[in-house]
């Protein structure tokens, strides 16, 4: 069982890497630039005009705060030991998860600025193929960091799902 002063120490060695602390910058303002398109775009004229499914908005977003929280669980998984070689790995991958969140960013900007469901759903698709090819990258590195990435895949599915219902029901030809 891992002590929290090795938890502590695995990420201070880290933050002491100029290569982290870049990839860790680039992830607060993805992020931020996220919400900022999200955000206000959730209460767009826009977006309070469409039809939308029956489901609770709340259900879908708890879900993606989940899912999010299990995956960078599982790469600190993958973070596992702070030795050189292993470092220049996990950099690696960390780079992979924001590639992805700036592709969410694509699909929040293509939906919400944009107002354009068809790009939307196809960057939808282009996530869930990312996520799961990540998924199977990290499975053959590893496989207990990869597991967490199960309930991402499955909310990029619902991705999917709930954008073609958005297009079928705004008659949005795909």
């Amino acid at each position: 069982m891992e002590t929290a002063v090795s938890v502590f120490d695995k990420i201070s060695i880290r933050l002491h890497r100029e290569d982290f602390l870049f990839v860790y910058g680039v992830v607060v303002i993805v992020f931020i630039l996220l919400l900022s398109s999200f955000i206000p775009g959730i209460y767009s004229d826009w977006y309070n005009g469409l039809k939308i499914s029956g489901l609770n908005v709340w259900i879908p977003r708890a879900g993606w705060v989940i899912a999010t929280i299990l995956s960078y669980v599982g790469l600190y998984f993958f973070w596992g030991t702070v030795n050189p070689e292993e470092m220049e790995k996990n950099l690696a991958i960390t780079v992979l998860f924001v590639i992805g969140s700036i592709l969410v960013f694509a699909w929040s900007v293509a939906l919400y600025q944009g107002e354009n469901i068809a790009l939307a759903t196809w960057l939808a698709c282009a996530l869930f193929v990312y996520q799961f090819w990540l998924f199977i990258y990290v499975w053959n590195i590893k496989p207990i960091a990869s597991l967490f990435l199960i309930p991402l895949i499955g909310m990029y599915f619902y991705l999917i799902y709930s954008m073609i219902q958005l297009a079928r029901l705004n008659n949005v030809p795909l």
